[in-house]
């Protein structure tokens, strides 16, 4: 890709998310919740309740979400975090504290911080830890993570988890996790962070689980617990999709659907193999061609029912009426309507 190129999907990506929150202010109505910000070559609208703007945008995503993804990025820039004003919370001479949080209907991202006086400190993180909510949601439990069904255990589908903490000042680090939320989770206004123990890395190669009890309580700033979503809704009828939704927030696409019962996916997919890439590929249709899912759950025994995660709201130039899906095992497409 050319320099050109890039410069034109930071473009689109900027616009993009700026469309987002400017129908998002349209839809609430309400201008003291928001306040007009200069991004680039675009207006961003953006929550000001709880919700800041990033003045050091490479420090804030570099510093703080070290596991996160592209659209969480953009939405940081455009102010959708949420700062938690805490402090350290101790045990065994070791403080944790949440700093920061993105939460929406389809992600939630959770930056923590480490403060240790030990010396000659790799890193630290977490072990054993649960993430409860004021509704008795279960989001996520480690000590649970490799069950059969996670849907008996807990309601976040995936997580993401591969980069390791960063330093941020003497015997200080940080590290962050996003979870992606499954399909049974609820709206909350609380997190509860439950820290059994943790990992201490050494210079030396050496490691130790130190375990204690840090408990962590979070109030949901009431702007990011009431974010916008835009539901979409599939046009016309197909003869291979019984159903099919849309729903876009600002921290990416999600798009669920039921193939119609006499379809036998996982046949067809063994009978067309080499020639279609699985049997839940869709791909979003946009200005530079076909977006891929980042993430294809089987929702059922029979793969019938599936649920797609798309990275970004940066594929869109502006919030779009109908988003086009091409099922690539069909050799069809679909319409999604925005739902009013």
């Amino acid at each position: 890709m050319n320099n050109n190129d890039k410069l034109k999907n930071q473009i689109k990506e900027k616009i993009a998310i700026s469309k987002f929150y400017e129908e998002d202010m349209a839809m609430k109505n309400s201008k003291n919740h928001f306040m007009k910000i200069a991004v680039a070559v675009c207006a961003c609208f953006i929550l000001t309740s709880g919700i800041v703007f990033a003045k050091d945008i490479e420090n804030i995503i570099n510093k703080i979400f070290n596991n996160t993804s592209p659209a969480i990025e953009k939405a940081v820039e455009n102010g959708y975090v949420q700062e938690i004003a805490q402090k350290f919370i101790y045990d065994k001479e070791v403080g944790i504290k949440v700093d920061n949080l993105v939460l929406d209907e389809l992600n939630l991202n959770v930056a923590f911080k480490f403060e240790c006086n030990k010396e000659n400190l790799e890193y630290i993180r977490l072990n054993k830890f649960v993430i409860l909510t004021d509704t008795g949601e279960k989001i996520f439990d480690n000590d649970q993570q490799y069950v059969t069904d996670i849907n008996d255990a807990y309601t976040a589908s995936s997580m993401t988890w591969n980069n390791m903490p960063q330093k941020v000042a003497e015997n200080v680090f940080s590290d962050s996790i996003l979870f992606t939320m499954g399909e049974r989770s609820k709206e909350k206004k609380e997190l509860y962070f439950r820290i059994e123990s943790l990992d201490i890395v050494y210079k030396d190669g050496t490691n130790e689980e130190l375990e204690g009890k840090w408990d962590i309580d979070i109030k949901i700033d009431e702007s990011m617990r009431k974010s916008q979503t835009i539901k979409y809704v599939l046009q016309e009828e197909n003869e291979h999709i019984e159903s099919c939704t849309g729903t876009l927030s600002a921290s990416g696409l999600e798009v669920s659907f039921a193939l119609m019962s006499s379809l036998d996916p996982m046949k067809y997919s063994i009978e067309n193999s080499g020639k279609i890439s699985g049997p839940g590929f869709f791909f979003i249709k946009d200005s530079y061609g076909y977006s891929f899912p980042k993430d294809i759950n089987c929702l059922d025994v029979d793969c019938k029912k599936y649920s797609m995660k798309y990275d970004s709201i940066s594929i869109f130039s502006d919030i779009p009426k109908e988003i086009e899906i091409y099922l690539e095992p069909y050799d069809d497409t679909i319409i999604l309507k925005k739902s009013i």
